[in-house]
């Protein structure tokens, strides 16, 4: 027994809203801010492991990730986590607050921070300043 994306298209979950992420511009820290009901993750259909945040900045506009949009995030426990979904977009705190960019993985073991937007450069970080929270999984934007 699978995923049925038929029977389940009317299933929703509230899953909790975490504040703004950068994509490019400073950020507050992630608090609580309240719940967004959201189709689950195929990786998540009980919602424990779904956060959502807030999109802020241009950075991530390659990856179509846009100021204003929903990051709906798949919340990572373990580094082999991380090297499973590496190139993808990431939700990380990093010193200066939460963040989105992909984090890629190098064969080594060290951690490289990329915008989808060659307007910004790449982010090299220490892996003790570096927390990988999640990775996002879907993007939802409202147009009203």
């Amino acid at each position: 027994m699978g995923f049925n994306a038929e029977e389940n298209k009317n299933v929703t979950i509230l899953a909790p809203i975490w504040g703004f992420a950068s994509c490019g511009l400073p950020s507050e820290w992630m608090a609580l801010k309240g719940f967004r009901e959201i189709r689950p993750l195929k990786a998540d259909l009980t919602g424990t492991r779904t956060t959502v945040v807030r999109v802020q900045g241009s950075s991530m506009e390659g990856d179509r990730i846009f100021e204003g949009d929903w990051a709906i995030c798949y919340r990572i426990f373990e580094r082999q986590e991380i090297e499973k979904f590496s190139g993808l977009p990431f939700l990380v705190t990093l010193p200066d607050g939460p963040a989105i960019k992909r984090v890629i993985v190098a064969s080594h073991g060290s951690i490289h921070l990329k915008s989808s937007n060659p307007r910004f450069k790449d982010i090299r970080v220490a892996t003790e300043d570096l927390q990988v929270f999640a990775v996002v999984m879907r993007v939802e934007r409202d147009f009203i």
